[in-house]
């Protein structure tokens, strides 16, 4: 009786290969992906109001509109500072966003998750709650007066480039 031998290419051998594979692949997949991302927590949360216009509120709403009005109610005038610099309108659920050209507008949540640039904020204290809000990307400061919102030189001083965190 003849003894069994693996030949090259056996039914075994190429078993083995695949699951040496398949493992292998598995733990590519699980280092690249094994770690769910990690949601941006607040920062900061509170209504912006301009230092200038002392009773205008930052507010936006679902058309893509950024603008200063009185700070009357609070859904639309409240923002969370996040963790990763989105700076999000509790009430619309929007991101507020910029470019370089100074124009500023809101983004909807779902779009600003897909971005990178335009979206980050950071925030400097001066004295007290005074804060001045700037872009990352564009690097212009946030600016209003009494009805628009724009981005302007950091450089420039500017009194309604300030903006109280209340």
């Amino acid at each position: 009786m003849k003894a069994l031998t693996v030949q090259r290419g056996s039914f075994a051998q190429r078993v083995r290969t695949w699951a040496a594979m398949t493992v292998s692949t598995i733990v590519v997949v699980i280092g690249a992906f094994g770690t769910p991302a990690q949601a941006a927590s607040v920062v900061w949360q509170g209504r912006l109001v301009s230092w200038y216009y002392e009773d205008k509120c930052l507010s936006n709403n679902l058309s893509t509109d950024v603008y200063t009005t009185l700070c009357s109610g609070v859904q639309y005038h409240v923002w969370n500072l996040m963790s990763d610099g989105q700076l999000i309108n509790t009430g619309s659920g929007d991101c507020l966003s910029s470019n370089p050209n100074g124009t500023v507008y809101s983004v909807a949540a779902s779009t600003c998750a897909t971005h990178t640039t335009w979206h980050k904020w950071k925030k400097a204290y001066y004295t007290g709650n005074l804060t001045l809000i700037q872009n990352t990307d564009s690097r212009l400061c946030l600016s209003s007066n009494a009805t628009d919102v724009f981005g302007t030189s950091c450089d420039t001083t500017h009194d309604q480039q300030f903006w109280w965190w209340s």
